[in-house]
């Protein structure tokens, strides 16, 4: 009977040590979610901030003009394009500055244009890399 108490007590202590643990780690687990809601909160306020700073012509493009992919983790171009409302001919002090956007925009697309493929090209790459890496460790157990 002593021995039978003698285990249950022990089993009892060990329960009771590992309720401790796990509301230990329940406490942290929320204070660590406590914190990144608190982080997405001052993030958002942030973003915001600096939307009101954007012009409403630049906000209207930009909300959607980039898409971020990520299993490739690049950024892939929409196929929204620029339609500005006001039209460079009715306020002259615009035409420069659409004539340098369209420059830079013309220069970006441009630029994505050159890497357009790069992804396949890599990821065959590091396959053949693979292999060969295979390879050498296999012939390396052949001779060992």
């Amino acid at each position: 009977m002593d021995h039978l108490f003698t285990s249950n007590t022990h089993a009892i202590a060990l329960l009771e040590s590992e309720i401790g643990r796990e509301e230990k780690a329940l406490a942290d687990e929320e204070a660590e979610l406590e914190r990144l809601q608190n982080n997405m909160k001052n993030t958002e306020l942030i973003r915001r901030k600096q939307a009101k700073n954007i012009h409403f012509l630049a906000q209207e493009f930009l909300s959607d003009t980039t898409q971020l992919n990520p299993t490739t983790t690049s950024i892939q171009p929409s196929e929204k394009t620029f339609v500005l409302t006001t039209s460079p001919e009715k306020d002259p002090s615009l035409a420069p500055i659409v004539t340098q956007l369209n420059s830079h925009l013309n220069s970006m697309h441009n630029a994505a244009k050159q890497t357009h493929g790069i992804d396949n090209a890599l990821r065959k790459t590091q396959a053949a890399m693979d292999i060969l890496v295979n390879q050498r460790m296999m012939m390396g157990k052949d001779t060992g």
